[in-house]
């Protein structure tokens, strides 16, 4: 056949297939092409040394997603399960991700005028602590009720993810690890599971990931426009999901660079100014409430431990899933409303096993239903890949001490008040997996170190301060 003619007949075939998918779907035709756009723009600015890379890790990414998302969906279909309200129904292997699905839908009809009941919008438009619901509904304002084709969206995400680990780990490690860290983050099965349904981990991970990638950047090259702007799309995403830890991640983020430009590049008029700030934000409240030091933070910490107390309660609701972390007289006393003075031992002990909970839930040994018992090959393999971790933030600290304080703080700090705040081991299990590429940007360093691609990958690493 000539192959001009083949050529026009592909052409004519691909068009009368989108055609018909533009008839069929709407919603799904606009998400296809806007998931081929962003690759096309992802092959327009990636840098020359890495384009051939880049592109091929995110054509993989949203093919696995957009192939796995539809046979997740399908099977909810077929097996009902999903999530009924008000007369509409939406499918989804996870509850939560159908109810979010089901109430941007009818909020959208109400939008709309289509659903004339001001009790209705005020019952689902309770203040669930995310505005995600918002994109969803305008999607579904336009399109309908796409149910798969709005998942594209936490899909085009989720297949982000990966480009944002490979450019952070590329810059602290180098190109040999960077790539381990870009393949793990595209497929471990936590974040390939939050980015075929509407749950909020998704666009979080993404935000954290790349805010903290935008903050090594600034150490990098200095250059603050671009970076701001970057910074600043990242907050975005994270408020737009999960708003509580909006302004604490932009607080981790000027910590962790301060530091990491103080430790990289020493200044003694810098560390001077560092220290009267130090010594203003210990000295300055208790002086404006007008009591001591000791007496303001020892009420201030014990504040700040009572609310994530009754947090932690809050969400100990499932008996087989839930843990303490705290002392019984804790829980005692703030059952009847009283608040409980801690001491530095208790403080610790809460510490200690949250974070164990937090990093290692479902433990193997509390497996209670057929879902975690899915989870145990992630666990181990997860498990394995927090050794790593750890060798690579030894390693980090002797030759990227500056640029890796960008990571550290937000991750020391945002999740030790999650996991104090948790009381339930699949909440931990989804919580952990907002910072799921930070901690594989760790291992990949790890990895590295293990199988020696650091020492021959020396020539091409970025430096970073």
């Amino acid at each position: 056949m000539n192959p001009s003619l083949r050529q026009s007949i592909f052409v004519v075939a691909c068009g009368v297939a989108a055609g018909l998918l533009v008839m069929w779907s709407p919603g799904l035709a606009t998400m296809i092409m806007v998931l081929i756009a962003v690759g096309w723009l992802i092959r327009r600015w990636a840098p020359e040394a890495d384009r051939a890379f880049i592109v091929r890790l995110y054509a993989v990414a949203i093919a696995a997603r957009f192939l796995i998302g539809a046979a997740l969906h399908l099977w909810a279909m077929y097996h009902g399960k999903g999530y009924l309200m008000y007369g509409y129904e939406a499918f989804d292997i996870s509850g939560d991700s159908a109810y979010l699905s089901l109430r941007a839908w009818i909020l959208a009809q109400v939008r709309q005028g289509r659903l004339d009941a001001e009790g209705l919008y005020q019952g689902i438009f309770h203040d669930d602590g995310t505005w995600l619901v918002h994109p969803y509904m305008w999607f579904y304002s336009v399109f309908g009720f796409s149910q798969f084709a709005a998942k594209l969206i936490n899909s085009l995400l989720g297949a982000l993810m990966p480009l944002i680990a490979y450019a952070t780990t590329k810059a602290l490690a180098g190109v040999r690890p960077a790539k381990i860290a870009a393949w793990l983050v595209a497929f471990f099965p936590s974040t390939l599971l939050w980015s075929v349904t509407d749950l909020k981990e998704s666009p979080t991970a993404l935000g954290l990931a790349w805010g903290c990638w935008a903050a090594v950047r600034l150490l990098q090259r200095g250059a603050w426009p671009s970076t701001l702007l970057h910074a600043a799309g990242a907050l975005a995403l994270v408020w737009v999901a999960r708003p509580a830890l909006a302004w604490p991640f932009l607080a981790c983020l000027v910590v962790g660079s301060a530091l990491g430009f103080l430790i990289s590049r020493p200044n003694r008029v810098l560390i001077a100014a560092a220290g009267l700030l130090v010594v203003g934000a210990v000295v300055g409240p208790p002086h404006w409430a007008r009591a001591s030091p000791s007496a303001y933070w020892k009420a201030t910490v014990d504040r700040v431990m009572n609310e994530m107390v009754s947090r932690h309660k809050g969400e100990r609701s499932s008996g087989g899933s839930s843990y303490r972390i705290y002392d019984p007289t804790v829980y005692q006393r703030n059952d009847h409303g009283d608040r409980f003075s801690f001491s530095p031992g208790q403080i610790v002990r809460a510490l200690v096993i949250s974070w164990g909970y937090f990093l290692f839930s479902p433990v193997p040994w509390r497996i209670s239903s057929a879902l975690q018992a899915v989870a145990l090959p992630e666990l181990c393999a997860w498990y394995a890949l927090m050794a790593c971790a750890l060798l690579g933030l030894i390693r980090l600290l002797r030759r990227r001490c500056g640029a890796l304080m960008v990571l550290v703080v937000p991750l020391l700090v945002l999740t030790t008040f999650l996991a104090m705040s948790t009381g339930n081991m699949g909440v931990a299990f989804r919580h952990r997996g907002m910072f799921i590429p930070l901690y594989l940007t760790l291992s990949a360093a790890g990895l590295g170190q293990i199988l020696g691609l650091n020492r021959r990958d020396g020539a091409t690493s970025v430096r970073v301060v």
